[in-house]
């Protein structure tokens, strides 16, 4: 057993106290930082030891002088910087003010703590904890939770199956009453961790330069061999179009020059991707960019019958440093990808949303969601390669989405997957946005029938 202490600093009042942590969760929390995907272990690690989801609160408090409002805001700071957080502190055997409880008491507190679902309910069950084992009294160890817990970090947002039951809290009590210290060198361990996580970036960045190398080769090769006859190809199709009377012959035609001028799209898309521009970062309005590019997916959301389709803006969203033309490919591009899904599965009512909003990092969200087919799991990891084809699950060539990751790559933002949805699928594309241009304006609603008239209105706020 260790124990882990947990600061506070607020002004001139500086709150102390070391809570119990079981070494195996040490252990668990250093290797899931150091790891290719923390999101998911920490998800389950916090909510399963109250301990480190303080520490983790604590920290994050310290860091950004704020709380977080989401548990996806803290997984994702912790998921980052644990390791530098863990290497900061000195985890005694024991040391410092604490007390023992009953294994009934403990055991308890576990079954209230493991069913918490709001957000009051997990602040008291973390109350208990450090009364529990603190020198907190109950107003301290309120005004502690408090002051680290946001308002909108609700429990149900933390899913961890298998901790529910009784019994599952009684084993684990007992584990935490039980657990004698041994001679397990933390700091060799956060320094292996380190390592990992560096050697670990390192294999990747490595193996992203040699496939981006590769592909620009490629690309370069392709632009050359494949873009001159094409262009022969679309030219003269075009030519004979301009005299040709008979129109079964002039479909023909208008279909050799549409393809040929689509194979040219794609080898652009390979360019795109191989040697992306920079991104030219100017104060845009996102109103009057998503009006635009409301205007231009008109003709592509006419696909789907009886489409609904949607834009909502949130309030205070309003001015953005970005690049704008480049942001509204990726966004046509997302919305491609909907449209290819809704069309295949044949949906009575079909519905795509892309809703922007502003995340308290900083950041701008733009997330495209459907009810179109759902993406199978043994394809995600593969969404944004550019040469992979998901036509198989109901969506279209990756040439899209690898598209969207290199333009959020040149805004030092990234694209995200998220399944949370029932039906459908949903991407989160995040840019920075610079806080310097916020306007706290109203939220902004809009529709393909509104897509050239745009007014400032009480839309639906994320």
């Amino acid at each position: 057993m260790r124990w882990l202490p947990i600061e506070f600093a607020d002004q001139d009042d500086r709150v102390a106290i070391r809570l119990p942590c079981l070494e195996a969760d040490l252990v668990k929390f250093v290797a899931i930082c150091a790891s290719k995907s923390p999101v998911e272990g920490l998800h389950r690690l916090l909510r399963s030891n109250p301990t480190l989801l303080l520490f983790s609160l604590g920290y994050y408090r310290e860091s950004l002088q704020q709380v977080p409002s989401s548990a996806r805001e803290l997984i994702e700071v912790i998921s980052t910087n644990g390791l530098d957080a863990m290497s900061v502190v000195r985890i005694g055997y024991g040391s410092g003010i604490h007390k023992k409880c009953s294994e009934k008491k403990l055991g308890d507190w576990f079954v209230e703590f493991s069913r918490a679902r709001s957000n009051k309910k997990l602040r008291r069950s973390l109350e208990q904890f450090i009364q529990l084992f603190g020198f907190q009294k109950k107003r301290q160890g309120k005004n502690l939770i408090l002051s680290l817990v946001g308002k909108d970090l609700r429990a149900d947002q933390f899913v961890c199956s298998g901790i529910r039951r009784k019994e599952n809290s009684g084993r684990l009590t007992r584990r935490w009453l039980g657990e004698r210290g041994s001679e397990l060198p933390i700091e060799a361990l956060i320094k292996l961790g380190k390592k990992t996580l560096e050697t670990s970036a390192s294999h990747e960045q490595r193996l992203q330069r040699d496939k981006l190398a590769s592909m620009k080769q490629l690309a370069y090769g392709a632009s050359h061999e494949i873009n001159n006859p094409l262009a022969n190809i679309a030219s003269r199709a075009q030519t004979m179009l301009a005299v040709e009377t008979n129109q079964e012959k002039k479909y023909k035609l208008g279909v050799i020059y549409e393809q040929a001028m689509r194979a040219h799209e794609m080898i652009s898309d390979m360019m795109l991707f191989a040697h992306p521009p920079v991104a030219r970062l100017e104060t845009t309005s996102i109103r009057l960019m998503m009006a635009r590019v409301v205007d231009e997916l008109a003709p592509l959301i006419a696909k789907v019958s009886g489409c609904e389709f949607r834009v909502i803006i949130s309030a205070g969203v309003d001015r953005a440093q970005l690049d704008a033309t480049q942001i509204a490919v990726a966004i046509k591009s997302l919305v491609r990808n909907s449209v290819e899904s809704l069309e295949s599965s044949n949906r009575q009512q079909a519905e795509i949303e892309i809703r922007i909003d502003r995340t308290e990092l900083g950041m701008l969200q733009f997330t495209v969601s459907d009810n179109g087919a759902k993406i199978q799991s043994d394809i995600v990891d593969h969404l944004f390669d550019p040469f992979f084809s998901g036509r198989e699950a109901g969506r279209g060539l990756g040439f899209g989405l690898s598209k969207v990751w290199t333009i959020a790559e040149m805004h030092g933002g990234r694209i995200e997957y998220s399944d949370q949805s029932e039906q459908g699928a949903q991407f989160i594309l995040s840019v920075p946005q610079d806080p310097n241009t916020i306007c706290s304006g109203k939220a902004l609603t809009l529709t393909s029938a509104k897509a050239s008239h745009v007014e400032s209105g009480e839309g639906e706020a994320a």
